[in-house]
């Protein structure tokens, strides 16, 4: 018997009506089309744009053989629609023109090729979910089965990648009128839930990409104070405790009678207990700290929380004979004394006592881990997985050649992960203090005896190790991190010491400190010697005299970046700003630009458009693009530099601002405020003799007006003036910062 079959037909799902005839040249429907080197046909799966602006080297093709086929041609009605908005009016690709959206489409601007190949990968990865249940109208369990899916299809994927594959229906579905579906999926994707809802994308500051100096810069003055002065106590007390006998193995009557041996000889040093404050604060007075006893005999703090017999009677005897003293710590050391700020000389703390709880030893071996972390990250630029990456042995000496010498230099070993598909090996330079901070995190790790744990993707040891912040076992994470409770850390640390004169107030700290956000801040300092000026400044190393009158050794020389590249837009940027701000200043009529290169400078600005373009809103984008387009332009201290031949530095390859000569080199042209620091650096040279009288001959002869243009103005005066040019948060940070800074 015949079965009796079903007719075959086409499934009434989006996609299945053609818009154009597949022999279409698309080209001729693309702006600049005319570049591309083939044809491009409408109905061929893979289109070529080779010889397209500004199409990435590596990737010139649009792969739709991912998409499902009942959505393919939805997809490329989509993404021609998204090359050339135009076609939402003109209808030459289709498109239903008298739509509602066809206005607001047309409006819109093109999209970047690598976007658009971002997309339809997006396309592939959740359209094809859809397709494997033939769905056309999802209801909420439909699209909950959607995300569900979407998760096991991508079980290592972060939520913001999930969200990402997931965002891209939504921008379809909003122009679905425009493509002839406007009963797409049945309603708004995800029934109106926004991706980020659905897949638990953590909530971020929408500020954390943005340098914040007047924040990052004390919390490196005080990361490196702690280094600096707080080290070898911490160190030597850990030594000390690490050099005990292990009992920890062993009965517990033997351990208390090696904490009642050790009791005794404190006993006949005739000293009062070391205190600790408890659980409860310091509400119930001082109480001797039992745990340094236990710790310094090599016993076990779980085994023996509280005192026992015989030694809880030595304990006693002590307390009754001596008291017990906050100065007093159990270890047999001194404490390091340091200059405060007003000058005094005496010990940044009082004692510390073996326990975790207050300011004890437990804190501060904490707190000097996340101050070593802090450093290198912020003065090698890493990303937060490239910090996790970094090895344990991940210092090599080198040397580098300048002329006939060999010069000793200290490289990192680590791993960048951006643009990568797995952690790629590199090395960079880094200066002494990351050297200092690492080898101090190798003290660290060998002093708690940490057992070494391995990076799942490399396989080499890590140099994180995550219980270097205090927390121990299945509470620690894979690393150790800049979140969590390292900002606590740092603010107590930072109020206690102060409290005690040795460095001015922290600022108040937010809740949270992206990585993000200090590894932003240690690349602008790289990039703009002013800008990390200021960041030296917020750190309370310099004063805001100083950053006004400029120094060659700035915190830029301190950085190091790992990855090269990823200074160059913020390098733009900088240099774009200050070709916006000389426009204004222009504009406005406010103080000429001085200086033999003027006239070049300004044929930079007319060929540029920047007189005009400064009369509106500026992007970041926009700025990034105006210093890409002037890559001979270079901003300095003293100058803005429009390099090319014939400069008085020599370089023929870029600025060479150490010999530069600002206003007599045919290069230089000079604003306002660089004349203002030229001035007050000429002033601070004035009276001093030999090399220092040399420089300042210089600058006269060189630039011969610039005494009489400030005549009239003190150095406070010109400070401001100087100050005043730096982007607002700089600026913040640069800020009141003369009576705090250490001269």
């Amino acid at each position: 018997m015949a079965e009796d079959l079903a007719p075959i037909r086409t499934l009434p799902v989006q996609g299945a009506r053609k818009t154009l005839d597949d022999t279409v040249d698309l080209r001729d429907l693309l702006p600049n089309g005319a570049s591309v080197l083939e044809p491009i046909r409408y109905g061929t799966d893979i289109w070529d744009f080779e010889g397209y602006p500004l199409v990435n080297q590596t990737v010139w093709r649009l792969d739709f053989t991912g998409i499902p086929p009942r959505w393919r041609t939805v997809i490329k009605d989509w993404t021609l629609l998204r090359l050339n908005p135009q076609l939402a009016e003109s209808g030459r690709s289709g498109l239903r023109t008298d739509d509602v959206m066809a206005v607001p489409s047309a409006g819109e601007r093109p999209l970047r090729f690598m976007s658009l190949v971002a997309y339809v990968g997006c396309f592939a990865n959740s359209l094809t979910i859809i397709d494997r249940h033939g769905w056309t109208h999802l209801g909420p369990d439909d699209w909950g089965t959607f995300a569900a899916e979407l998760r096991l299809a991508y079980p290592t994927s972060t939520p913001q990648t999930l969200a990402g594959y997931a965002r891209p229906l939504t921008a379809l579905w909003s122009v679905r009128g425009l493509l002839g579906e406007p009963d797409m999926f049945g309603g708004r994707p995800f029934g109106g839930t926004t991706v980020d809802a659905v897949f638990k994308v953590p909530q971020r500051d929408l500020n954390v990409d943005r340098p914040a100096p007047e924040l990052c810069g004390p919390l490196l003055g005080l990361s490196l104070w702690i280094l600096d002065h707080c080290t070898d106590d911490v160190l030597a007390r850990l030594q000390a405790i690490a050099d005990a006998p292990d009992l920890t193995g062993e009965l517990r009557d033997v351990q208390v009678a090696a904490v009642t041996e050790r009791l005794l000889a404190w006993q006949a040093t005739g000293r009062p207990l070391p205190a600790t404050v408890g659980l409860r604060g310091d509400s119930t007075g001082a109480v001797p700290s039992w745990a340094t006893f236990v710790k310094l005999s090599g016993c076990s703090a779980k085994q023996l929380v509280n005192p026992l017999m015989p030694a809880r009677r030595v304990l006693e005897n002590i307390r009754a004979e001596r008291g017990v003293s906050v100065y007093e710590d159990g270890f047999d050391l001194a404490i390091t004394e340091v200059e405060d700020m007003a000058g005094n000389l005496k010990p940044w703390i009082t004692a510390l006592p073996a326990t975790r709880y207050g300011l004890g030893l437990g804190h501060w071996a904490a707190t000097l881990a996340y101050a070593c972390t802090y450093v290198i990250a912020t003065l090698t630029t890493i990303r937060d997985r490239e910090l996790s990456a970094l090895p344990h042995d991940c210092l090599v000496e080198g040397t580098y050649e300048r002329g006939d010498v060999e010069v000793p230099v200290m490289r990192m070993r680590g791993y960048l992960v951006k643009n990568r598909m797995t952690p790629t090996a590199a090395t960079w330079i880094v200066g002494d203090d990351v050297v200092r901070a690492v080898r101090v995190l190798h003290r660290l790790k060998e002093l708690l005896g940490l057992r070494p744990l391995f990076h799942p993707e490399t396989g080499r040891e890590i140099l994180l190790h995550p219980e270097l912040g205090g927390v121990r076992g299945d509470k620690a994470s894979h690393s150790l991190q800049l979140s969590g409770p390292y900002l606590g850390r740092f603010e107590s640390s930072g109020h206690y010491l102060a409290d005690q004169g040795f460095m001015p107030p922290l600022p108040d700290p937010p809740a949270w400190l992206a990585h993000r956000t200090i590894r932003i801040t240690g690349i602008e300092a790289y990039a703009n010697q002013a800008w990390g000026d200021a960041l030296a400044a917020a750190q309370a190393h310099w004063s805001s005299r100083k950053v006004a009158e400029g120094y060659y050794g700035h915190l830029p020389s301190s950085v190091y970046i790992a990855d090269p590249e990823s200074v160059e837009e913020v390098r733009r940027i900088g240099t774009g700003q200050a070709l916006i701000d000389i426009a204004i200043d222009s504009n406005a009529g406010v103080a000429p630009i001085v200086g033999n290169g003027a006239s070049r400078l300004g044929a930079v600005l007319d060929e540029s458009h920047v007189p005009r373009i400064a009369t509106g809103a500026v992007t970041g984008r926009q700025l990034a693009k105006l210093g890409k387009a002037n890559a001979n332009v270079f901003v300095g201290e003293f100058t803005v530099c429009v390099h090319g031949p014939g400069g008085l530095c020599g370089n023929e390859q870029e600025a060479e601002f150490r010999l530069c000569r600002p206003i007599a080199c045919r290069n230089s042209a000079t604003t306002q405020a660089q004349r203002a620091r030229l001035e007050l650096r000429r002033r601070h040279l004035a009276g001093k003799t030999g090399v220092y009288e040399r420089a300042r001959r210089k600058i006269e002869v060189d630039a011969p007006d610039l005494e009489a243009e400030f005549a009239g103005v003190d150095d406070e005066a010109l400070r401001v003036r100087v100050l005043r040019d730096l982007p607002g948060r700089y600026r913040e940070a640069a800020a009141d910062q003369e009576e705090n800074s250490v001269e």
